[in-house]
């Protein structure tokens, strides 16, 4: 009968479990010497949904910089390339336009993701340096200058906490494991204590999400059809993300 979680459990439903499978062992004196190992298992698993919790919340942080950074170098690139078409009397085709936005325009640039919008700001900069088209060019190449090592440092911060989700990540694939193995044993410490009473084993181990409600308990006296709904699977891929 063995009840397996799948790795993409949510952390309140786990918990939930284990609270569900301690008070069920303690009803029965002669199985409550089983508790000790969910106990156990509960106290990691709120170790682990913390670690968890501060990855996802440096993340978030990372993330909102990064997107007031791309902001800011949106702007920045916007006003460089107004600079350099009123420079080059509104022509396309005339220096300095032609140099700096000839192959990616601003419109095109905003759209790009930090990474290669840090290469494009680099270029127009370098290239503006090059062109040497008067305070005037400067001044707004200054600022798309700095915007853009902004956006390369917010980027690469980004990363950094990014990476930082996958061992949290490994470390609830590893919990899962060490659970369904709990499980798997306390079934058979049940049975071993009860024979025959696959009944009993499964008022213990089976989510209340997955079988019929206690005698008495009628749809909604535990505000909601069913206790699943109270908390949902995660999806560990489903990350802020930053484009390429």
């Amino acid at each position: 009968m063995s009840y397996k979680f799948m790795n993409s459990v949510g952390f309140g439903r786990v918990r939930r479990y284990l609270s569900q499978v301690i008070g069920g062992l303690s009803a029965r004196a002669e199985l409550s010497g089983l508790s000790g190992a969910f106990e156990e298992l509960r106290r990691d698993l709120e170790a682990l949904r913390a670690l968890r919790e501060a990855a996802d919340d440096s993340v978030l942080v990372a993330t909102a910089r990064l997107r007031v950074d791309d902001a800011e170098w949106d702007s920045a690139i916007q006003r460089v390339s107004s600079r350099a078409y009123e420079l080059a009397n509104k022509k396309a085709a005339n220096e300095p336009y032609v140099t700096l936005f000839g192959r990616v325009d601003a419109r095109r640039a905003r759209s790009l993701g930090a990474a290669k919008a840090t290469i494009v700001g680099a270029t127009v900069v370098k290239d503006g340096r090059r062109l040497d088209a008067g305070p005037d060019l400067s001044e707004v190449i200054d600022a798309l200058e700095a915007a853009t090592a902004a956006l390369l440092g917010a980027k690469s911060a980004w990363d950094v906490a990014d990476d930082a989700l996958f061992q949290p990540r490994m470390d609830k694939k590893k919990f899962v494991g060490k659970l369904n193995v709990q499980i798997a044993i306390a079934e058979a410490g049940i049975l071993t204590a009860f024979p025959g009473r696959g009944d009993l084993a499964a008022a213990v181990l089976t989510p209340w999400f997955e079988r019929r409600r206690p005698k008495g308990v009628a749809v909604g006296d535990d505000g909601g059809d069913d206790v699943a709904d109270l908390d949902e699977d995660e999806d560990d891929g489903d990350e802020p993300s930053a484009e390429g």
